[in-house]
């Protein structure tokens, strides 16, 4: 940037999308928009979420665990590479 290099790098889209989902949100999507290729592009990941409406009894939500993570793996539109 301004003819100085620059770097960066990101968590993988499965440690990212836990990340999220511990604090809270539904994701709705989440999916590569362009796949990985060779070398260094590692694609482009998207994630929509939405938070849940709040309601009086509500508290500070749990950390979602692995078998919420597995849930939504497992679903047909969340990590699909199509």
């Amino acid at each position: 940037m301004l003819g100085n290099r620059f770097f960066y790098d990101s968590h993988p889209p499965e440690v990212a999308l836990e990340l999220l989902l511990g604090l809270g949100p539904e994701a709705m999507i989440a999916e590569f928009m362009t796949l990985p290729t060779d070398g260094r592009d590692k694609g482009r990941f998207a994630i929509v979420s939405e938070k849940r409406a709040a309601t009086r009894s509500d508290t500070l939500p749990a950390p979602r665990g692995n078998q919420e993570l597995a849930r939504l793996r497992s679903s047909s539109r969340v990590g699909s590479r199509s």
